[in-house]
């Protein structure tokens, strides 16, 4: 073999590992680095945040996690509130996206936060489930403390990574009535690789062991140990999992395994047609709200 022929071998080699790490990078920062929203949308949530606290009468709020992130929430209180409602977003949404869940429980005190890198909230990466965890327990430990709210129990409302979030949160310790989990995804390694691929319609081999390597180091730690599936078998408290069959962001897949794990008795899958990821609630509100009631009256004294 000639030297030329040599060369220009790992000269071939040398540049598909610079895309192989390139696309890699790409999507690792994608998923970790805080986004900057549009103008546009910025202006929306401004006008939805506005509304909440004009309508609801909700109250700007602010807590700190125990790794020193300060978040950013909205609590609504009603007088002799039974219960208070946990709302935790989706990945690059805010807490206002979740001002149509806060419909559902107009009985209810209501606390919406951003996660860290989200919306108001501080903090310069996300981690998709892991670190996040912390806000939750943050989120908890405020109401568990605030004058209103604290004698109330605490039902977890989740959409996507918010879902996938409260599983961790209550596998790690925190007390919930109750969880209503809507698209959460079974293993973050599967969705982060579900995600490269509709973000750049690449193959997982071999980019996305260059996308997960760098995402570990970014955010430092293995994906493997953020695992939803397995937080489930780990949760003692009901659990209502919400999904579309044509969830074509994360398979509905997810919710069957989710499910099969859940060992307490009191458990409930309730599985749509024609509903995009994340947005059953909007597709279906009057259905929506009834299994939400239905299933917290049937399990939650």
């Amino acid at each position: 073999m000639t030297k030329r022929v040599i060369g220009t071998i790992f000269g071939a080699l040398a540049i598909g590992s610079i895309i192989i790490f390139s696309a890699g990078y790409f999507i690792a920062c994608k998923l970790v680095f805080r986004h900057q929203l549009i103008p546009s949308y910025l202006k929306r949530v401004e006008e939805h945040r506005f509304s909440i606290i004009k309508d609801s009468h909700a109250e700007p709020v602010s807590f700190i996690t125990r790794d020193g992130v300060k978040l950013s929430g909205l609590l609504v209180t009603r007088d002799q509130a039974k219960r208070t409602i946990l709302m935790c977003h989706g990945f690059l949404r805010t807490k206002e996206t979740m001002r149509h869940f806060a419909k559902m429980f107009p009985e209810d005190n209501i606390l919406m936060f951003d996660f860290r890198a989200h919306g108001q909230s501080e903090g310069e990466f996300c981690s998709i489930g892991h670190y996040e965890r912390h806000d939750v327990m943050a989120a908890l430990a405020f109401i568990n403390t605030h004058e209103t709210t604290k004698e109330t129990p605490v039902v977890g409302v989740g959409a996507s990574m918010g879902a996938a979030t409260l599983l961790a949160a209550a596998a790690h310790g925190a007390n919930f009535q109750a969880l209503i989990l809507d698209s959460s995804f079974a293993r973050l390694e599967d969705q982060i690789a579900h995600i490269f691929y509709d973000s750049t319609g690449l193959p997982q081999t071999p980019f996305m062991p260059a996308a997960r390597l760098i995402f570990e180091y970014i955010a430092d730690f293995s994906i493997k140990e953020f695992n939803p599936e397995e937080h489930a078998s780990q949760v003692n408290c009901p659990v209502l999992i919400i999904h579309s069959k044509d969830d074509k962001y994360t398979p509905v897949e997810s919710a069957h395994k989710i499910y099969a794990r859940l060992e307490h008795d009191q458990k409930d899958l309730w599985l749509v047609s024609d509903a995009e990821h994340a947005r059953i609630g909007k597709h279906y509100p009057q259905e929506y709200q009834k299994r939400v009631d239905s299933f917290l009256k049937r399990c939650v004294a």
